[in-house]
């Protein structure tokens, strides 16, 4: 029983910590890092006919800290999305105007 209390424990400060990593938001993937504004991005995609895709998220979201953990974080993602795209990122917490103006109805969206 005392080797038990340890191992309990042990795994109580994982699960916790575990938790923790997950609440905590993901940096802004260095593709965003232009930090470009949806109206300029539009604009600069009628000039250079690359496409905008604007990538809509919040912090609070999960699935979005982990696209951005995994997907958008990946090198090769990333590298196609800078030489093919014009990225926006788009927090529907400051940006609500624009989550309404594209009708997102969740996150993580990607348009």
């Amino acid at each position: 029983m005392k080797t038990a209390v340890p191992f309990v424990l042990a795994l109580v400060v994982a699960f916790a910590v575990i938790t923790a990593m997950r609440n905590t938001p993901a940096p802004t993937p260095g593709v965003f890092a232009a930090e470009a504004e949806l109206n300029g991005a539009l604009s600069a995609s009628a000039e250079s006919g690359k496409p905008v895709l604007a990538y809509f998220t919040a912090d609070w979201c999960g699935p979005c800290q982990q696209f951005k953990r995994d997907t958008l974080a990946n090198d090769r993602v990333a590298g196609v999305i800078d030489e093919k795209t014009i990225p926006v990122y788009i927090d529907i917490d400051e940006n609500g105007t624009a989550a309404s103006q594209y009708r997102v109805q969740g996150v993580p969206t990607t348009l």
